[in-house]
């Protein structure tokens, strides 16, 4: 059995199960800035802040319940969670939705597209654990 990528809403509960997943991506890892501080911090005990980064991904759409799913979850201004397939979370702000027209005869919705988003630490909004979500 295939498991799905899904988009999760904290504010609406909506979940959104992707029918076919993504068939790229870009890497997700959080990048950290490193800085020292006065007093009791020096050069060797520093302070972890996590910064976002920005992540994409890229697949195909195939009919207009998918392609409108899309464009409504890319004009959400506030976070929301992306589960990949393998149950990976991230927490999210849609950038930009590109979807290019592919369409033939006979599949009239087809498109591809890119999702480009900023990931979020965490720190900056409380785990996913912790209740936000």
């Amino acid at each position: 059995m295939t498991v799905r990528w899904k988009f999760e809403d904290p504010v609406t509960a909506e979940v959104y199960i992707f029918p076919h997943n993504p068939q790229a991506m870009t890497s997700s890892r959080v990048r950290r800035a490193f800085s020292t501080g006065r007093g009791t911090y020096t050069a060797t005990r520093g302070i972890s802040q996590r910064q976002p980064s920005d992540w994409e991904f890229s697949g195909k759409l195939r009919t207009q319940a998918q392609y409108d799913a899309f464009v409504n979850w890319s004009q959400r201004q506030y976070p929301f969670r992306v589960v990949d397939h393998f149950g990976e979370v991230r927490i999210v702000i849609a950038v930009k939705f590109e979807p290019q027209d592919k369409r033939d005869f006979r599949n009239p919705w087809l498109h591809t597209y890119t999702f480009k988003c900023r990931i979020v630490p965490t720190d900056s909004i409380g785990s996913p654990d912790q209740g936000w979500l």
